[in-house]
């Protein structure tokens, strides 16, 4: 970027003296984001986004400025505020790797000591607590009603989609009147850092949430994609190795109705996500034997004791 862009960016950023800037594409977010370095050469991350999305930026700064107070591992917090029609959060950055490529020259054990490591970062996220007079069981439900409308609406399908249904409909009954906690909102590998001292790092909290805890589970898959010891390892640190019998059932149902609405997201992102959708979909199949079992194979056949 030019030396106007630097100076519009001085213009509502005044915690640093900015030296350099380059934008950063990577990733789903709908913000904008950019590289910062600044006289000292001290690297920052700076996400911008319009004002309309001010209120779940907020959730964001809320969220993270709780976890930095518990004093996890997340992306520090540097300033925030609104300038004209956008609104801006600047993060310190994390030098390290992404840990889904970090993971790739690991050995097994260090997989799941950082899948563990996760796994305890997240109950600790969801020991922040979220007021609501919603009823979680009537919240989840309506979810999962407006998931199957979405799907039997979209004109592509899933082989056998019947097996999906009928799961759904067979494990909704366990959603109970839980409390409510914040969530992340995307807590997966593709979200944290391994930092140069070999520390996990959780980053990227521009979906936060609210819900039950154990819903945030439902992106595990993606884990389990590159390290099925990761995602071991991050469901033993939650519940410290005594993992509950209805978390088992309740992630099936979670893991099996966002595969059912993915697949009409997938749409407009053309062919190669919607054949990432429907791989996927075909993969919980065979990780649940068509969805007959309540553990997945991938957790039973990695588990360390």
């Amino acid at each position: 970027m030019d030396n106007d862009d630097i100076q519009l960016i001085n213009n509502f950023i005044k915690s640093i003296d900015i030296k350099s800037i380059e934008a950063f594409n990577k990733g789903w977010s709908v913000d904008q984001k950019y590289i910062i370095k600044d006289q000292q050469h001290d690297t920052y991350l700076l996400r911008v986004s319009t004002i309309d999305r001010i209120n779940q930026m907020q959730k964001q700064i809320n969220l993270v400025e709780q976890c930095t107070a518990l004093g996890l591992p997340v992306q520090r917090l540097i300033e925030h505020g609104v300038f004209n029609d956008t609104c801006f959060i600047l993060y310190e950055w994390i030098d390290g790797q992404e840990a889904a490529d970090y993971i790739g020259d690991t050995e097994p054990e260090e997989q799941y000591r950082l899948g563990h490591d996760a796994g305890r970062i997240l109950k600790e996220i969801h020991s922040i607590p979220y007021h609501s007079d919603s009823s979680w069981a009537d919240y989840y439900n309506d979810k999962i009603d407006c998931k199957i409308k979405m799907y039997n609406e979209c004109p592509l399908k899933y082989d056998d989609e019947g097996l999906a249904l009928r799961t759904i409909e067979e494990n909704r009954r366990y959603v109970t009147n839980s409390k409510f906690v914040y969530h992340h909102g995307d807590y997966h590998i593709g979200n944290m850092v391994v930092d140069n001292e070999k520390r996990l790092f959780i980053i990227d909290f521009d979906r936060a949430d609210f819900g039950e805890g154990y819903e945030e589970f439902n992106r595990i898959t993606w884990c389990v994609s590159v390290s099925p010891l990761f995602a071991s390892g991050m469901i033993n640190g939650y519940f410290n190795n005594e993992v509950p019998d209805i978390f088992w059932r309740l992630l099936k149902l979670y893991i099996v109705t966002n595969a059912l609405s993915s697949l009409p997201w997938a749409m407009p992102y053309g062919e190669q996500q919607i054949d990432v959708m429907r791989n996927e979909y075909a993969v919980q199949r065979k990780y649940y034997k068509d969805f007959q079992l309540t553990i997945p194979t991938w957790y039973t056949l990695n588990k360390v004791s």
